[in-house]
């Protein structure tokens, strides 16, 4: 019966709290972003498309809803696909500022 004590006694020492790791997060400033195509806003929420499956293609012979994920965008509202969105490397992404701020002083 001792071995069995032990045995859990030395199980639960040898458990260790995992390490904590550190991450170094890089500069939001000099990473490429995406863009709707519509607006050029840069804040999107998931969302989903929902589709029917047919029964003739259906794997369980039944008509069935299939869904795609996609990001809706908070400034005019369009869903796209992850490849659909218009992606901006930094220099590219200050260009546009630049003429947003441009347009706005006129």
């Amino acid at each position: 019966m001792g071995n069995g004590r032990n045995f859990i006694r030395k199980q639960r020492k040898s458990e260790q709290q995992p390490a904590i790791v550190q991450i170094a997060l890089p500069d939001v400033s000099t990473l490429s972003s995406y863009h709707c195509p519509q607006c050029m806003n840069n804040v999107f929420e998931p969302a989903y498309r929902i589709w029917e499956i047919s029964a003739l293609v259906s794997p369980t012979g039944l008509a069935q809803p299939a869904e795609q994920k996609v990001w809706r965008c908070i400034g005019c509202g369009f869903a796209f696909d992850l490849a659909t969105l218009k992606k901006l490397d930094p220099i590219e992404r200050q260009e546009l500022v630049e003429s947003i701020r441009q347009q706005q002083k006129k």
